[in-house]
């Protein structure tokens, strides 16, 4: 009996998830305001996501600072100074 009730609870929680992305995408598709998510709905609710998280991934991956191991312009490929090699 408690095997058949967590069945039935999943299924339900399968079907509130597929309604409510359903939802999402008839909502997507009938909206005039970004063109983004009409072309592309659902998946373009994840490109204004990750430009909300831009400030904190540019913090990470992208430096306003050169690295200290960066070539200057001097500099050999093998990363003795100039005239060393």
């Amino acid at each position: 009996m408690l095997d058949l009730l967590l069945v039935g609870l999943g299924v339900m929680l399968a079907l509130a998830f597929a309604g409510g992305l359903v939802y999402l995408y008839v909502q997507d598709v009938t909206q005039e305001k970004h063109a983004v998510l009409r072309n592309f709905p659902l998946v373009g609710h994840l490109r204004y996501f990750f430009e909300t998280l831009g400030e904190y991934f540019r913090q990470y991956f992208f430096s306003r600072r050169p690295r200290r191991d960066a070539l200057r312009p001097g500099d050999s490929q093998l990363g003795l100074p100039h005239g060393q090699e």
